[in-house]
């Protein structure tokens, strides 16, 4: 991670645009998200305040491994996650300006200001020093305000224990049904689960703090990493029917970042902050594991997260598209989370998706 001055902020924004609803409803196939140049990511995330360190790729997406977090790059869609004091919702102006110059992409309302994609979703903890933010991230209403100069239809979310400051922010607009072509028109599954987690043991954290020479690479400290604390062990399937690959970075003296790889279409990716003042890790996931046929329950995957940092507290986020499978988490047993106090659970239904927020400390 790029060096920050005293104290370095671990959680991160995650900016995930949906311009379609799945890969099929771009307009033209030899033109998509992944068709935008290296080149061009580079520029746009020099705006965000980071830089790419390395890519992976399967069929159906890229994973940019930067040195603040990750991005990924879907034919129909974008994630981008950034800690630190990066500017991610400034490259809003200059990815508009990319999609319709290099795609001939246009979202723009009657009004043309305003943007309807089919989906838009900025998230974020509470900061822990946002005193050292940049610009509009220094506060959660500047950040929406910023928002709401670019889409229409949004609106803002404040989930959680406000006075304890590590509750979670959430803008998401309404889905534009008018770019699914047909009324009955099935649309993508989606899922996503997120780990948020302070306070790691000082103990786990130290697998994520190295002594390697400066000329080492940081890829190579960081597949040591994956290694040694398992990362690589967080879902059970079977390798030879699953295309799995992990890019992981370790930097120095401490800090880690990887992305994961599951079949085509499914990624995991992780954050570390191991400094104990201000220890945090960060685990995201859209892996549906019916579709991978694994053997580990989600309650598995939770656990075995758990295990490698053994937070002090972490919140749990789940995202769910309404219509699919995985929606039985609403009734997720939070007692099956081992050593762990829930403190919270809040449901929220947002238009076609589902939200289950819940918070948790040691026992």
């Amino acid at each position: 991670m790029v060096e920050e001055p005293i104290e370095f902020e671990g959680p991160e924004k995650l900016l995930e645009i949906w311009f379609y609803p799945k890969k099929t409803k771009v307009p033209h196939a030899e033109k998509s998200l992944r068709s935008i140049g290296y080149d061009k990511w580079e520029e746009l995330l020099k705006l965000v305040k980071c830089e790419i360190l390395s890519t992976i790729s399967t069929d159906e997406m890229d994973c940019f491994l930067l040195s603040e977090s990750s991005m990924f790059v879907f034919d129909h869609k974008l994630m981008l996650k950034t800690c630190g004091t990066t500017t991610t919702l400034l490259c809003l102006p200059k990815l508009f300006e990319l999609i319709r110059d290099e795609l001939q992409w246009n979202f723009q309302c009657e009004d043309g200001v305003l943007n309807h994609p089919y989906k838009v979703f900025y998230s974020r903890r509470a900061f822990m020093f946002p005193q050292s933010q940049r610009s509009i991230h220094r506060s959660w209403s500047e950040e929406c305000n910023y928002l709401d100069k670019f889409f229409v239809s949004g609106k803002s979310y404040v989930i959680g224990r406000v006075e304890q400051n590590d509750h979670w922010n959430l803008y998401v607009t309404k889905t534009n049904k008018d770019l699914c072509t047909e009324a009955n028109d099935d649309c993508e599954e989606d899922f996503t689960l997120e780990m948020l987690m302070t306070g790691l043991d000082n103990n786990q954290s130290q697998q994520f703090v190295t002594k390697e020479p400066r000329e080492i690479d940081g890829h190579v400290i960081g597949n040591k990493m994956t290694k040694a604390a398992s990362i690589d062990q967080i879902y059970k399937f079977d390798t030879s029917k699953i295309n799995f690959n992990i890019d992981s970075f370790g930097f120095q003296p401490c800090g880690y970042s990887c992305n994961a790889v599951v079949d085509q279409s499914y990624y995991y990716t992780i954050h570390v902050t191991p400094e104990q003042d201000w220890s945090y890790a960060s685990f995201e996931s859209n892996v549906i594991l019916h579709n991978i046929k694994s053997t580990s329950t989600k309650f598995d995957v939770v656990n075995k997260v758990l295990g490698i940092f053994q937070p002090l507290d972490f919140c749990m986020t789940i995202f769910i598209k309404a219509n699919a499978v995985e929606c039985v988490d609403i009734d997720f047993p939070c007692s099956k989370v081992a050593n762990y106090r829930k403190e919270d659970k809040i449901v929220h239904d947002l238009d076609d998706y589902q939200l289950i927020y819940i918070r948790y400390t040691k026992i």
